[in-house]
């Protein structure tokens, strides 16, 4: 990492799945009980961590997660959606379009928790020979 460069470091907890973020019910959309509060709980581990004032209101962004998952079948696309929604309602990042780059790695284990890496990003353009 450059000097100088914004950076965040979390750890997360597991995230309630991104296939039931949203919920149809009674002709509206609503957010089930443990969305909010997994958005909650992520907002509070920012506001309390040494990153608090750390925040990426208009770069763009580069995320390096790393998701240790409770079981096997579960999808990684799936811990991204309701991860950045969460990132957003604490006002980490102003929008998700923000993001760049991502890369994730998946590991199984029983605990499930998530560490989130933030930084600027750094536009890389091959080099076209002449």
């Amino acid at each position: 990492m450059q000097q100088g460069k914004k950076f965040i470091c979390l750890r997360l907890p597991y995230p309630p799945s991104g296939n039931r973020f949203a919920r149809i019910g009674h002709g509206r959309v609503y957010t089930p009980d443990d969305v909010k509060a997994f958005k909650k709980r992520v907002e509070l581990i920012y506001m309390t961590s040494e990153f608090r004032r750390v925040c990426f209101p208009t770069e763009k962004l580069k995320v390096n997660l790393f998701c240790a998952m409770k079981n096997r079948a579960r999808d990684l696309d799936n811990m991204f959606k309701v991860t950045f929604d969460a990132l957003t309602a604490a006002h980490v990042w102003t929008d998700d379009k923000q993001i760049y780059q991502i890369n994730a790695t998946k590991v199984i284990d029983p605990v499930g928790y998530m560490v989130i890496t933030i930084e600027e990003y750094t536009e890389l353009l091959p080099e076209v020979p002449e």
